[in-house]
């Protein structure tokens, strides 16, 4: 059984032969570990396929992420200011492409394709994929990610003056929210339509450390099954990340459309019964206080023991709680993958 057969088959609640494991995105370690900037990956005659095909074959990850952190190229495609240049970091946005809500009148959501297919980030970011899909697709999930809708108006404007935006009863935050949802399902679309077959977006501005359950349920909410009604049937997963404080997420998340949400540090046992049958779960090892931190035979008891948590009926696929720090030791990320392995049946 193939590791993309054993992630799908976890999705769907049926039992596994083994723990499917893989890491998020990975982009910030891989242009650390090189020394690289992504201008230098764009320029690239393969498209930095070649440094996707060495990364696997150091991790055995069920999930293959393609473009990894390149999601600031749609933010540039639309006029926004990028820096793509910074050796061995994710790039910057330098400033916010909106000054206030009503600027989203001068973009037409018809055209938005448009800007995206114009850049030519995108397009190699784009043949990067295909190349990626055309050596691991049969074998693999291919993941691409992207920020989700609510980030995404987010940044549009700068995270202070959006939600200021959210409590001003004289602001119609919605048509804002409506463009960025509809920029993550174009995003998410020519990828798709590129040879990816898994999304994962990342919706960390919806936190429970910055916004109340209940402002989550009126207006981030709606865009995630908005966007997942969108992607249905073109992606074959769709995941979602919400970093911090996630447990008030998980109810209000059934029915969302979702096949997975992706744990920050909640109890894997407490989550799992939270999302009773409607989603799997992944995660949920703490990125810096066990993968960066500890050594390999710790991480390696650590994640066995979650593994054995998590159980092979499916409904579990181990990862980090969130993007590797760009300093983990290969070791580390090594341990993590060979526990996964190691609970079979």
């Amino acid at each position: 059984m193939t590791g993309k057969d054993i992630v799908t088959r976890a999705v769907h609640f049926q039992d596994v032969p083994r723990t499917p494991v893989a890491f998020i995105d990975g982009g910030a370690w891989l242009v650390y570990q090189k020394g690289i900037s992504y201008e230098d990956i764009f320029d690239m005659e393969d498209y930095g396929a070649g440094l996707i095909r060495e990364y696997y074959e150091l991790f055995d990850s069920d999930i293959v992420w393609t473009a990894p952190a390149c999601y600031n190229l749609a933010i540039r495609a639309l006029g926004g200011k990028v820096d793509f240049s910074i050796k061995g970091s994710c790039p910057e946005v330098l400033e916010p492409l909106l000054k206030s809500p009503e600027d989203i009148k001068k973009y037409d959501e018809k055209k938005i394709a448009e800007f995206l297919l114009a850049d030519p980030g995108i397009q190699a970011m784009l043949e990067q994929t295909r190349l990626v899909a055309k050596e691991f697709g049969a074998e693999k999930c291919i993941a691409i990610n992207y920020i989700g809708p609510f980030t995404l108006a987010s940044q549009l404007i700068g995270i202070t003056d959006f939600m200021m935006g959210l409590y001003d009863e004289e602001t119609d935050i919605w048509p804002l929210l409506n463009f960025a949802t509809r920029v993550c399902y174009e995003f998410f679309h020519i990828f798709l339509e590129a040879g990816a077959d898994t999304v994962f977006i990342g919706d960390p501005s919806s936190s429970g450390d910055l916004i109340s359950p209940d402002m989550f349920e009126q207006y981030a909410l709606p865009c995630i099954k908005s966007l997942t009604t969108l992607l249905e049937g073109e992606a074959q997963i769709k995941m979602l990340h919400i970093c911090g404080s996630t447990q008030a997420r998980i109810k209000p998340l059934r029915g969302s459309g979702i096949d997975g949400f992706s744990l920050d540090s909640i109890d894997l046992k407490t989550a799992m019964q939270l999302a009773d049958g409607n989603f799997a779960i992944f995660g949920n090892m703490g990125t810096v206080s066990v993968m960066n931190e500890k050594s390999p035979d710790e991480i390696y008891t650590i994640c066995l023991e979650l593994a054995r948590a998590g159980g092979l009926q499916g409904g579990y696929v181990m990862m980090p709680g969130c993007d590797l720090p760009p300093i983990t030791p290969i070791e580390n990320i090594k341990a993590m993958i060979r526990a996964a392995h190691a609970n079979q049946k």
